[in-house]
């Protein structure tokens, strides 16, 4: 398991904060849909350390799989972006 976390945080740590934090957006909805408790860390920690750890902790093994799904939906989003289909407010 060791080495999944490693690597789940690789990728956690190749997104930039705005891509991170629409990541943490899709995971939110997942935990909602699944019908999890969401940790207060979930919602307010930048740490992609910690939030992991809540992803490993709460999935397991499923965490690569559920990161993957996030990753997609990450990807259309942002390509729905570059077209000017999408527009972004912060």
């Amino acid at each position: 398991m060791a080495a999944v976390k490693e690597l789940l945080l690789e990728i956690l740590h190749s997104l930039n904060d705005g891509e991170f934090r629409k990541f943490k957006k899709f995971l939110l909805s997942a935990f909602q849909k699944d019908s999890k408790n969401i940790p207060l860390l979930l919602r307010y920690s930048n740490d992609r350390t910690a939030i992991l750890d809540v992803m490993v902790q709460t999935y397991g093994r499923q965490s690569v799989d559920e990161t993957r799904e996030i990753l997609k939906k990450l990807i259309h989003l942002l390509n729905l972006i570059s077209l000017g289909y999408v527009v972004v407010t912060l």
